[in-house]
């Protein structure tokens, strides 16, 4: 469902986003750097 929200959750929701971009950005770092690695580092598979 979307629908616009009131003005008393756009903090939260900003929170949210942030957490979220965050995390998932944590994340995908790791994996770039992990496969850079295995690239760099032979029989580290």
């Amino acid at each position: 469902m979307i629908r616009k929200l009131d003005k008393t959750e756009y903090d939260r929701a900003t929170s949210l986003a942030l957490e979220v971009y965050i995390q998932c950005g944590a994340e995908d770092s790791d994996e770039i750097y992990d496969k850079q690695l295995q690239r760099i580092i032979p029989g580290n598979h």
